[in-house]
């Protein structure tokens, strides 16, 4: 009787371990077919951007794409400064919010905030103004009528924009 029940114990802890190395093979299937859908998703989309980076460059040096040129030139040169900016200035930056934990103003926080960014936009101003003006010089046209404009206009332009 006793080894009746050590043969079923032992066909029970079996199928067991068969059940369980079955979840295995199972999972290691999906991960592996998972593995493949994601590398062949990265090669497809490394694909299509350099088909269309080759697409853009071709049509950038025919005549047609005289405006496409001048619109990848002015948003490569003006985007690091936008983009400094925002990371300086914008309340959603993450090295705002980190500027903003370290400083430890108790009284007229608030103040103390307005006096930083205001510093902060001066530095700004002073550093990037010489680069969006090489920006207009270079593009002519209609970006240097656009600088002299804004140069002599009543809207609240920062100073070293207006002077550069």
């Amino acid at each position: 009787v006793d080894s009746g029940r050590a043969s079923k114990k032992a066909t029970l802890l079996r199928y067991k371990s068969f059940r369980c190395s079955g979840l295995l093979v199972t999972i290691a299937i999906m991960l592996s077919a998972t593995r493949t859908i994601v590398r062949r998703g990265a090669l497809g989309l490394a694909g299509t951007a350099a088909a269309g980076t080759t697409v853009a460059a071709v049509y950038a040096g025919t005549d047609q794409g005289a405006g496409f040129r001048r619109e990848v030139q002015f948003w490569s040169k003006i985007f690091p400064v936008v983009a400094d900016y925002y990371v300086h200035t914008a309340r959603s930056s993450p090295y705002v919010k980190l500027q903003g934990y370290l400083a430890s103003d108790e009284d007229g926080e608030e103040e103390a905030r307005r006096r930083r960014k205001r510093a902060k936009l001066d530095d700004l101003h002073e550093r990037h103004a010489p680069d969006i003006l090489n920006v207009m010089l270079d593009l002519k046209g209609l970006y240097i009528k656009l600088g002299q404009v804004l140069s002599v206009t009543a809207l609240p332009i920062p100073e070293p924009y207006r002077v550069k």
